[in-house]
Order: structure tokens, then sequence, then C-alpha cells
């Protein structure tokens, strides 16, 4: 079924009847808040299509075979495009672009909210502009974009593929792939993923839980990172801000970090049996754990840059720390 709400038609039509059938709706009057209650048959593993302009969603996952959609829109600004079938519905409010002056630019941003019920198993792609994303209950695939706003997700997933312009990106929950992405805001990842990526411009990058491979980088601002399991990979940048990461590092790991401005600091478990290559410009370097074998410790009568290069157990895995402005510290967890 499709409907299309402009200023001044509604129209619906349903596919199982026919491209050529089209029935009238009740015209909205402009100005008027136009109220939405939509619900549609939807196939349990079906793709779900959300993308909104000054409108916030919350998107809830439930028991039933139907996607249920509450909320109002503004039909000076606004029209209302719906397309659905039993394996897919896609929903977008947009602007009536003719009607985009200045004076009607300010009244139309506000903090609409829409509620969405929809099958847990979907694949959810939810977009905004000028609101939030907020979503939880579900298990299946989830991606999501905010511009000017924030993306918070809870819950257990095949995969989380998040991106905010402007505005903080958050997800607690469990999945097999993990990406969040954020240009001007913090994102924070606190759960359990075999693969994790977190990027911020400017803002914290942080993680806590469990991760096998892991993919941190900062512009401007620190990188916070903990593993209650060993990683197998683990690469942290940051530009201008600190890098910590606090774990283990499984046989045969790697774990590569770097800060150009700011400190790192390596807090590792006993499993860290590996090659050890850490440098500083401008800065310290300390390492309080037990060294099976010191090759190196140097200054170049060159540089200032420092150097300390040893052996942990039997040096299978790989640590690689560098800071050109700060100092580099290495730590033992307890047990070590």
């Amino acid at each position: 079924m499709t409907t299309t709400v402009g200023r001044r038609y509604a129209t619906i039509r349903d596919a199982t009847l026919g491209a050529g059938l089209l029935a009238l709706a009740v015209v909205p009057v402009a100005g008027q808040a136009v109220p939405i209650d939509e619900t549609r048959e939807l196939g349990p593993d079906a793709f779900v299509g959300l993308s909104v302009v000054s409108h916030s969603l919350v998107v809830e996952g439930w028991d039933q075979d139907r996607i249920q959609v509450v909320g109002e829109y503004d039909s000076r600004f606004q029209s209302l495009d719906i397309e659905s079938s039993a394996q897919s519905f896609r929903f977008e409010i947009e602007p009536v672009r003719r009607f985009r002056i200045a004076d009607d630019l300010d009244q139309q941003e506000g903090s609409a909210e829409l509620h969405v019920r929809l099958p847990r198993a979907v694949r959810l792609t939810a977009n905004t502009v000028s609101g939030s994303v907020r979503i939880g209950g579900l298990s299946g695939i989830v991606t999501g974009r905010a511009v000017s706003g924030t993306v918070q997700i809870e819950g257990d997933l095949q995969s989380v593929s998040l991106n905010s312009v402007s505005g903080s990106i958050e997800y607690l929950g469990n999945a097999s792939s993990v990406q969040l992405q954020s240009t001007s805001g913090h994102v924070g990842f606190e759960g359990r993923a075999e693969s994790v990526e977190l990027h911020s411009v400017s803002g914290t990058a942080r993680m806590q839980g469990q991760g096998e491979t892991i993919s941190a980088t900062s512009v401007s601002g620190p990188v916070e990172l903990s593993s209650s399991v060993p990683v197998q990979w683990l690469e942290a940048e940051s530009v201008s801000g600190p890098v910590s990461y606090s774990g283990g590092l499984a046989p045969g790991g790697t774990i590569q970090v770097e800060s150009r401005s700011g400190s790192v600091v390596l807090v590792l478990g006993p499993d860290a049996e590996a090659s050890f290559d850490l440098s500083t410009i401008s800065g310290e370097i300390t390492a309080d754990v037990p060294m099976v074998q010191t090759e190196v410790r140097s200054r170049s009568p060159f540089t200032t840059q420092k150097f300390l290069r040893f052996v942990k157990g039997s040096g299978s895995g790989r640590v690689e720390a560098s800071s050109v402005s700060g100092s580099i510290h290495i730590r033992a967890l307890e047990g070590w």
C-alpha cells in the first residue's frame, strides 16, 4: 500500500488492488497538525526504512507481524509518503520545498516525536534530520543516521551501523558487528561484539565490554577502551587526546596505539606475551611489567625521541605504542 499526503491532498494506493485504483482521503487543513496512526501487516524478516525531518523517532520491537506508526506532522511544511507490502515498509516525512522561506523554516523546527512498533527481526534503517533516534527491543540488522541529533540503541542485534553528523551515539547490547561514527559528538559502546569500529571527529570514543577486533579513532578527543576478553587485533589513534586500553591480548594478537598530542596508557593482563615497541618524542616511557628480555632502550643523538623495546613471555604477540607529545605507560592488570 502506498500513501502520499501533501498540503492539499491525500491518496492511498493498495498494491494488491492494482496501481490504477485510487481512493481519496480526508484533506488536511493547511497549518493544522495532521495525526498519523498507520498499521500495516509486515513479515517478521521484512525491510523497514524510516526517514523524517524535524521529527524524532522512537522505535520499539514487538511480537506481532505488523508495523504501527503513531504521531503527527505539520502539513504546512511537511509531506508524508508511505510504501508498504508484506516484505517492506518505507515511511518518509520531508519538507515541502516551495514553502521553505525564512519565516517558515523557523516555525517548522520542533521536537515532534513519532512512535514506531515493528517485528523484532526486521532489517531497519532509521534516518532523521533535526531529531533523535531511539531504538530498543529489536534483534535484526540496524542502521541509522541523525543530522543534528543523537542516536541511542539498546538490545542484542545481528549488526549495528550508526552515524551522527552533529550529536552523540550510544549502543548498549551484543552484536556480531558494531560500527559507530560521529562527526561532532561522543560515540560509546557497551556490550559484546566480534568486530567493533568507533570513530569520532570531535568527541570521545569509548568502549566497555568484550571485543575480539577493535578499531577506534578520535581527531579531537580521548579514546578509552576496555575488554574483558583478550583482543586479537586492536588499533587506536587520537590526534589530540589520550588513548587508553585495559584488557588482555590473545596469543599472536596485535595492539597498535598512537596519540599525536596526548598520553598512551596500556593496562594489560597476564596473557599479553608479546614483543613491545614503544616510542615518544616529548614524554616519558614506563613499563611496570616483568620483562623476559630488554632488547634496547636508547635516546637518539640527533633527536629527543625515546625508545623502549622488550619481550615478555613467548613474544608471540605484538604491542606498538607511540606518542609525539605525551608519555607512554605500560601497566599490569592484577594477576600478571
